[in-house]
């Protein structure tokens, strides 16, 4: 499962999250959405945990805790592409392909 992470103080690390959210179970991914220019973080992360039920205990525990100053805003996510049998995603839609004449 994927938890989308909001309201981050900006001086809060993936090492701060990987031990917050570590407690709950196994983490597969942690990312900090940073400004590509600045570097900065934009206060956003993604964590994901194989084990959906540990991931959704983690953040019923989480939601509004305090980390760094600040009370963790924290949802599922839902992937936008889908997984087809060939193991290529997909985003479901048909896309539209010019063709010269």
């Amino acid at each position: 499962m994927k938890i989308h992470v909001e309201n981050l103080s900006h001086d809060v690390t993936e090492d701060d999250l990987m031990k917050k959210f570590g407690v709950f179970g196994e983490i597969s991914y942690v990312k900090l959405m940073k400004n590509k220019f600045t570097g900065e973080s934009k206060g956003v992360g993604l964590i994901e945990m194989p084990d959906n039920i540990k991931a959704q205990i983690a953040i019923n525990a989480l939601k509004g805790q305090n980390l760094k100053g600040k009370p963790l805003k924290l949802a599922q996510t839902r992937s936008r592409f889908k997984v087809r049998h060939d193991g290529r995603s997909s985003t479901g839609g048909r896309r539209s392909i010019a063709v010269k004449r």
